[in-house]
C-alpha cells in the first residue's frame, strides 16, 4: 500500500471512529471551507457553517448532482433516488413525494403503535433491553410493514433477518475503504456483503412479483411497494424490477437505520438528563393511558426532544454534492466536477447558533424555529430527505409510548457514549443497556 493510500486510510479510520472530533480539528486548523480527501471519491471542499449550507441549499437544483462514487452506492444501488441525477431524479422524486404526505404518514400510526406495544411487552418480560437493537427492531418492523406491506409474522422475521444481515455486512471499512471491496475465492468481507445483498434482492423481487399479481392502489393505506409497482413516469413507462428493488432497498435501509439511531440518542440523553425526562413525562401524562395518536402533534416538548436528539449527534455526518458547473463556494472558486460537502456535526454545533452545543437542551427548540441551513438533520435543498416527516412522526410515537409506559434506568449510567460511524449512521460507540419495569397500563 502506498504512503498516500496509508495516509488516506488512517484519515478515514479517524473520521469513522470519532467524526465530531475529526471535523472540528480539521476546521480549527484549516479554517472554513476546508479540503478533505478519503480513499473513495475526489477531494471535497467542506463547510460547517450556516453560510456555506445556505449557499449549497439555495443553489438551483441543476447546479449539483449526487457525488459519485458514493460511499453508500453498494447499499442502495444505482437506481436509488438518492443517487439519481438530472431530469430522472426530478421525475422520480415527483412520483415518490405523494407517498410521504401527511395523510399517508399518519395512516401507519396504528401499525407503529401495535409494533411498539408488542416490543414493550417483550422488554417487560425480560426486565431489560439493549437500546440499539431494540430500536432497530421497532423501526425495521415499521418500515417493512409500511414499505412492503408484510404483516405475516413468519414472513416478517425472514425479511428482518435478511435486511439485518445485509446491513451488518456493510461495515464502515467497506464504506470508507474501497480497496477492501474485493473478494478472494468467494471469501472475505466483500464476498459476505455480496451474498447478503443477493439474498435480500431475491426476497424483494418475490415481493415485487406478489404485488404485481395482487394489483395496486393509489389510495392511502396500501404499502409503498404496491404503489411503486403501478407508478408511471410522464411518458407512461413503469419502473423496472431493478428500479423498484433499488428504491425498496433505499427505503428499508435509510428508512429504519437513521430513525433507530436517533431514537437511541434520544433515550440515552433523556436518561442522562433527569430534568428533561421529568418534563417530558409531565407533558405525556396529559394524554392519558389510551391517547389518540393525533394528540402527539400538540406536544411541543416531545417534538423539541426529537429535534435536539437529531441536532446533538446528527445521524448522517456529512451531506455531499458534486458540481455540474463552476461555482464560488464560501469565497473559494470550485471547478465543475468538484465535490462540495457540509459537515453536519459542525453545523449543529456552530456556537453562533447553538450555545452550549454539547448540552442536551430541548428548550432551545421551544418558541424558536431554525432556518434550513442552521438545522439540517435531513439534508436540504432539492435533495432533502423525502422521509423526514415520517421519521419525526415515528420518533414521537415511539418515545410517547416507551416513556409513557415504562420506568427505564440505564445500566452503568456513568459510561459516556460518543458517536462512531456504523453503516450509514453515527451511533453510540458502546452498547447502551437499560432496566425496565411497567409504569402505567399499555397505551
Amino acid at each position: 500500500m502506498s504512503i498516500l493510500l496509508r495516509s488516506l486510510t488512517l484519515q478515514a479510520i479517524y473520521a469513522a471512529t470519532n467524526p465530531e472530533k475529526f471535523f472540528a480539528k480539521i476546521q480549527q486548523s484549516e479554517g472554513d471551507p476546508f479540503k478533505l480527501k478519503f480513499p473513495i471519491g475526489k477531494e471535497t471542499l467542506f463547510t460547517g457553517t450556516p453560510e456555506g449550507a445556505k449557499e449549497l441549499f439555495d443553489a438551483p437544483a441543476k447546479t449539483f448532482d449526487p457525488t459519485l462514487p458514493n460511499p453508500v452506492s453498494p447499499l442502495l444501488g444505482e437506481n436509488s433516488l438518492i443517487l439519481l441525477k438530472g431530469e430522472r431524479h426530478k421525475q422520480e422524486k415527483e412520483l415518490l413525494m405523494p407517498l410521504f404526505h401527511g395523510g399517508m404518514m399518519r395512516s401507519y400510526g396504528g401499525s407503529i403503535r401495535e409494533i411498539v406495544n408488542e416490543e414493550i411487552d417483550q422488554w417487560r418480560s425480560k426486565g431489560c433491553l439493549t437500546l440499539a437493537p431494540s430500536m432497530q427492531t421497532i423501526t425495521l418492523r415499521v418500515i417493512i410493514r409500511a414499505v412492503i406491506g408484510v404483516t405475516n409474522k413468519e414472513r416478517e422475521k425472514t425479511v428482518i433477518l435478511k435486511v439485518s444481515r445485509f446491513l451488518a455486512a456493510y461495515t464502515a471499512p467497506l464504506m470508507l475503504l474501497p480497496w477492501m471491496r474485493k473478494q478472494a475465492w468467494n471469501y472475505g468481507p466483500w464476498a459476505e456483503f455480496q451474498k447478503a445483498k443477493k439474498a435480500l434482492d431475491a426476497l424483494l423481487n418475490q415481493e415485487i412479483e406478489l404485488a404485481r399479481k395482487a394489483g395496486g392502489s393509489t389510495d392511502d393505506g396500501g404499502s409503498l411497494l404496491s404503489k411503486l409497482v403501478f407508478m408511471r413516469l410522464p411518458e407512461g413507462i413503469g419502473l423496472s424490477e431493478a428500479e423498484i428493488s433499488d428504491q425498496l432497498r433505499t427505503l428499508l435501509v435509510a428508512g429504519h437505520e437513521t430513525t433507530a439511531t436517533a431514537l437511541v440518542w434520544a433515550l440515552y440523553y433523556l436518561h442522562k438528563y433527569p430534568r428533561v425526562l421529568e418534563r417530558l413525562v409531565r407533558e405525556l401524562s396529559s394524554l392519558g393511558a389510551s391517547f389518540n395518536l393525533d394528540e402527539i402533534e400538540e406536544l411541543p416538548y416531545l417534538e423539541a426532544v426529537c429535534n435536539e436528539a437529531l441536532r446533538i449527534h446528527p445521524v448522517v455526518p456529512i451531506i455531499l454534492r458534486s458540481l455540474n458547473e463552476d461555482f464560488t463556494f464560501r469565497g473559494a472558486f470550485a471547478k465543475k466536477g468538484t465535490n462540495i460537502g457540509i459537515a453536519t456535526t459542525l453545523l449543529h454545533s456552530e456556537p453562533r447558533i447553538w450555545p452550549d452545543a454539547k448540552e442536551f437542551t430541548p428548550e432551545r427548540f421551544l418558541g424558536k424555529s431554525y432556518l434550513p441551513y442552521e438545522f439540517a438533520p435531513f439534508g436540504g435543498g432539492a435533495r432533502r430527505c423525502l422521509g423526514a416527516n415520517f421519521a419525526i412522526y415515528e420518533m414521537k410515537v415511539v418515545l410517547a409510548l416507551v416513556i409513557g409506559q415504562l420506568d427505564m434506568r440505564l445500566i452503568d449510567p456513568g459510561k459516556r457514549a460518543r458517536p462512531v460511524l456504523r453503516n450509514i449512521t453515527m451511533g453510540p460507540n458502546i452498547a447502551l443497556k437499560a432496566k425496565v419495569k411497567s409504569k402505567i397500563a399499555k397505551g
